[in-house]
């Protein structure tokens, strides 16, 4: 390890320099709220897409836009990505259309060609890179679909190489989240619109759908219901570890090596996950903490370890935080949210920390947090089915009659197998309580 190497690493994980931030810039070159945000390979540039269509660029040393192009996408961007050993020319994004599409760079500053690598049946808000391969990459779609996209395939063929659908009884799970080991790309990690992490080897998953045969699954200990979902997951640096968040719940820790069916190792309290499929990460060299944005407009980090929140800052004027993406190798974050900016964010002269508001964020986040879930409890074929019931009770009473309770509709059927309809999606769709970002 060079002198440089263990400086970044000393700097990256020094609780002070943690405590200590504060925003070192920030521009506003979207119109609508910015979903994601990717630093280059050497870490002077990021890539941030948007409501708007348009993917930005920017050079955060320089402190400039580099290109600003249209994605091509007909709906909500959710994510940008540079390829790897592309000299920084080459984009793939994803977004509520679909579609994964590469865009190409031209020296001058301008986007020079876009091609779709696929087409998903649901919104796709995430795409994970392999770590050994710059050409392969992941995407997860709410159609239940995970394809496996190699762009060194002839461009008349498809590019997809293979793909699955994940399932649970027999119907599918809309996907929110893929994360590839980055110390074995044949594995992958993925969650939904279910209470499970669930990981899969590529090369031994059931292409035929007949069932879901992931090598193991995990789930927080204190979920109990059913009905709970995670908005993302995504692994340590060298794979033996996964953080995952949940909607109206909190963070947990699993350890990949552990047996399946097992609990959480570590649980990260105080923020609010409800209004939007929002992030989660690690940070530090070595994944020392846990990063989130929340719907109360902060930005939490913990120690990973001990569990306890080490920092707090205000990240949007709009009040949520659905990104928070380190730094390859700086103590930087970048953050964006229902605003139109992005952030980032160095120890500062002069912090930004609500350290000695986090009491009361904590309190209020957990007051709005029960009150969330119990909308929840409302979704769906129960939202439909409280409804109905309401009517049939209206009804009676206007009639003045006394029905026997007999008559009443038992609830959606969750243990339904039926699986002749394809497009039995247990995903939200249409009526998904999640969305990425508030309509801009």
């Amino acid at each position: 390890m060079s002198g440089y190497d263990l400086f970044c690493k000393r700097v990256c994980a020094d609780v002070n320099l943690v405590k200590r931030m504060g925003i070192y810039c920030e521009y506003e070159k979207h119109s609508g709220c910015v979903n994601s945000l990717h630093f280059n390979e050497s870490g002077n540039l990021v890539a941030s897409g948007s409501d708007d269509l348009q993917v930005v660029v920017y050079d955060w040393t320089k402190e400039k836009e580099v290109v600003k192009f249209l994605s091509n996408h007909s709906s909500n961007i959710f994510q940008t990505k540079f390829l790897p050993n592309s000299g920084d020319s080459h984009i793939v994004t994803s977004a509520r259309d679909g579609q994964v599409r590469l865009a190409q760079l031209s020296s001058t500053g301008s986007c020079r060609s876009h091609k779709k690598l696929a087409q998903h049946k649901g919104p796709v808000h995430k795409i994970s890179l392999f770590s050994d391969s710059p050409e392969e990459l992941y995407s997860c779609g709410e159609d239940g679909n995970v394809f496996h996209i190699d762009l060194r395939l002839d461009k008349l063929a498809s590019y997809v190489v293979s793909s699955f659908t994940v399932k649970h009884k027999s119907k599918k799970v809309g996907l929110n989240s893929v994360s590839s080991n980055p110390m074995n790309s044949v594995e992958l990690c993925v969650v939904g619109r279910d209470p499970y992490v669930r990981i899969y080897d590529i090369r031994k998953v059931d292409t035929d759908n007949k069932e879901d045969n992931c090598m193991k699954r995990f789930r927080a200990e204190f979920v109990k219901s059913d009905y709970m979902h995670m908005t993302c997951a995504v692994y340590n640096h060298i794979g033996t570890e996964i953080v995952a968040s949940y909607s109206n719940d909190d963070i947990y820790l699993f350890d990949t090596s552990h047996s399946n069916n097992a609990s959480e190792i570590k649980r990260y309290t105080g923020h609010r996950n409800s209004a939007t499929v929002k992030g989660v990460n690690f940070y530090g060299p070595e994944c020392q903490y846990v990063v989130s944005g929340s719907d109360c407009s902060n930005v939490f980090i913990w120690d990973k370890q001990s569990t306890e929140v080490v920092n707090v800052m205000h990240g949007d004027d709009q009040g949520v935080v659905n990104v928070v993406e380190p730094h390859k190798h700086l103590p930087m974050l970048a953050t964006s949210g229902l605003d139109n900016k992005v952030k980032l964010w160095m120890a500062h002269k002069k912090p930004q920390s609500l350290m000695a508001n986090l009491p009361a964020i904590m309190k209020k986040n957990a007051k709005n947090r029960k009150s969330d879930r119990e909308a929840s409890l409302f979704d769906d074929g129960h939202l439909l089915w409280f409804l109905m019931q309401t009517l049939r009770r209206s009804h009676r009473e206007s009639d003045d009659s006394s029905a026997d309770s007999s008559d009443m509709m038992p609830p959606p059927d969750d243990d339904d197998d039926d699986d002749d309809d394809d497009n039995d999606v247990d995903e939200g769709g249409p009526y998904s309580r999640d969305v990425q970002c508030a309509a801009s």
